[in-house]
């Protein structure tokens, strides 16, 4: 057997901005390897160690509830975890010749579980003298008062970390997180800004009835504002949205509603649209995407939108949509501030839905050339450390 290269990430989540970010980071890989002539297998380690998409929704609900419960008690992790123990034994190998975490929320220690997992694997990895990249990745948050952040931070500067690029906070991770001088580090565009390169879809606009455009507004779960610090009630974002649509059909645009794939998405974007209209809700909602090309297609198909995950509005960049976004995590303005875009990011407290459909008309609608950085990168680590 060949020499293989193992590909981390939340490649199952439903909230399909993961997926997205995995696939558009394992193109760049095989974009690469062609270019330099040369084959490794791909190998896909979920971070949760799952093996497929679960469409169970007592399943998913249990995870959520065992999830929840760790930021509790700390007692279920990676560590005590034996089907993700199971799927790293299996994965990484003695022929596993780089470790690349693909990209998304990685360096975190709070609101998700995920810093035991990544934890986990760096120490395996160390152990192995495997060496590792952490491509394009979040970096949210620093608390040297918490043990976890602490524990994250000794994990990310072991001596296998070889590269850590980031597509948002590169100044707190350069001057608090790293201080292994080995390690390069460097700020990177998120992987998936480049999707509308690495899927084909079809461009079929939706239908217009006579009406010269159509807005999307791409809503998430109701309590996620409150989640993350901002007062908000869930009925308040309701009646947000339920105006923000009226607006636009006062303007004779056509107005639909989506999410991008989480089904809590789309029970609360469900509860918008039977606000909005009870018996034709579902002429209003689109079906839900269970996968990441539905997710663009339905994106692509717009010709506006406001929307509230991050990875809504970065698929809108790519295809050059004009978006606006709801900011409920400054990780959003940070993209936007990438892009040269930060006042397309606005407080759902201090935006009228009036405005917020005013600044949406002043946006352009073309696609940008971005510089490829993130595969420029992850170019580097790998023929520096895997295809030799």
């Amino acid at each position: 057997m060949g020499k293989n290269i193992v590909l981390v990430g939340l490649a199952f989540d439903e909230n399909l901005g993961d997926p997205m970010i995995y696939h558009c980071t394992k193109s760049m890989i095989k974009e690469v390897m062609r270019e330099q002539d040369c084959s490794c297998e791909l190998r896909k380690l979920d971070l949760y160690g799952r093996k497929k998409k679960s469409n169970n929704f007592v399943e998913l609900q249990y995870e959520r509830v065992i999830k929840k419960l760790v930021n509790l008690t700390a007692q279920y992790d990676a560590y005590t975890d034996k089907n993700f123990k199971s799927r790293c034994e299996e994965l990484i190998d003695k022929e596993t010749c780089g470790i690349v975490f693909v990209g998304g929320g990685i360096i975190k220690y709070c609101y998700q579980v995920i810093s035991p997992y990544v934890i986990y694997i760096l120490e395996l990895a160390d152990k192995k003298n495997i060496p590792v990249m952490l491509s394009g990745v979040g970096v949210e948050g620093y608390d040297e008062k918490n043990l976890e952040c602490m524990k994250l931070k000794q994990a990310i500067n072991f001596d296998c970390v070889k590269k850590i690029s980031t597509r948002d906070d590169y100044e707190l991770l350069s001057k608090k997180y790293i201080n292994n001088s080995n390690i390069q580090i460097s700020q990177v565009y998120d992987p998936a800004l480049f999707c509308k390169d690495y899927l084909e879809i079809s461009s079929a606009k939706f239908f217009k009835n006579g009406i010269d455009e159509v807005i999307g507004l791409g809503i998430a779960r109701g309590n996620i504002f409150r989640d993350y610090g901002i007062q908000i009630s869930e009925e308040d974002v309701i009646q947000f949205w339920v105006e923000m649509y009226k607006v636009c059909k006062d303007n004779r645009k056509e107005c639909v509603i989506f999410c991008n794939g989480l089904r809590a998405d789309y029970i609360f974007a469900k509860r918008v649209a039977k606000k909005i209209d009870k018996n034709n809700w579902k002429s209003i909602l689109v079906k839900r995407a269970e996968n990441i090309v539905e997710l663009a297609e339905t994106i692509a198909g717009l010709d506006r939108c406001i929307v509230t995950r991050l990875h809504s509005s970065i698929i809108a960049e790519s295809f050059g949509i004009p978006f606006m976004g709801i900011v409920w995590n400054e990780k959003q303005r940070m993209f936007g501030r990438s892009i040269g875009c930060e006042d397309r990011f606005v407080d759902i407290s201090r935006v009228n839905p009036h405005k917020l459909y005013d600044e949406l008309m002043l946006q352009s609608n073309n696609v940008k050339v971005y510089q490829q950085t993130t595969k420029q990168e992850l170019q580097s680590f790998l023929t520096q450390w895997c295809l030799i």
